[in-house]
């Protein structure tokens, strides 16, 4: 057992059990140099082929017999003792740290969920703002602002933007970086905007729609919302849209 215990405890309890045989061997003995019969006793009970009959054998050399009793009484007790001690340390330090993990477990699933929220709403905002703008550039007839509405949803913003391999006959609306919408030749939705006197504007005044997941980062021509990170200074994703 006294083996055992030793080799199982960690240092600040081994420091801490030799402090308390030195102490306890002074009181029974009154011996004031201790050292020697303390180092002795330590060895006994590290080793794991002395049983403790042997270890009390051994010692009454030292102390009579009711004395050796009584501090073996009190050795083994206090060994058990540590040995609990130190197996609940462990115990409380495993279960915290799956405590710690399925803690940011269920931050890291918030802030998926969080991000699909505002995606969403970022994609219904950028809409509504878009319909607002074509629909009050057109002061010609009340035609000309019902159809702007009514045809918004055929106005596509290419996602490839300056990086669009058709270049001015690509079909969708492309974004300058003074941020006017123009449209190539291949566009189906130019006579869309002559005939009803539609005027493309600052379409940056809008939301990202693509936000979180925007590709052009601080270069895209629309408006990025300033979203603290659920992570903090944990993040650890180099392209986090988010604000730290």
């Amino acid at each position: 057992m006294g083996y055992l215990a030793l080799s199982t405890l960690d240092q600040q309890r081994l420091s801490q059990l030799k402090s308390e045989i030195n102490r306890r061997l002074l009181e029974l003995t009154g011996v004031i140099d201790i050292a020697i019969l303390a180092d002795h006793v330590w060895n006994l009970i590290g080793n794991a082929q002395v049983t403790r009959d042997e270890v009390a054998r051994n010692l009454q050399q030292f102390m009579p017999a009711e004395k050796v009793e009584s501090f073996l009484i009190w050795l083994y007790s206090r060994l058990d003792t540590l040995l609990d001690e130190y197996k609940r340390s462990v115990f409380s330090a495993e279960a915290a740290e799956a405590h710690k993990k399925e803690a940011m477990r269920c931050i890291q699933i918030k802030a998926q969920e969080d991000e699909e929220r505002l995606r969403r709403r970022s994609e219904r905002f950028a809409f509504h703002n878009l319909s607002n703008l074509y629909s009050n550039s057109s002061t010609n007839t009340a035609r000309a602002t019902t159809a702007s509405v009514s045809n918004i949803a055929n106005i596509a913003i290419c996602k490839y933007d300056r990086r669009c391999k058709f270049g001015d006959k690509c079909k969708f609306v492309h974004i300058g970086r003074d941020g006017i919408g123009t449209m190539g030749k291949g566009s189906n939705m130019a006579s869309k905007f002559g005939e009803y006197g539609i005027l493309p504007g600052k379409l940056s005044d809008g939301m990202c729609r693509n936000w979180p997941a925007c590709p052009f980062g601080n270069e895209c021509n629309f408006s990025h919302p300033s979203v603290p990170c659920k992570f903090g200074q944990l993040c650890t994703r180099s392209n986090c849209s988010y604000t730290h």
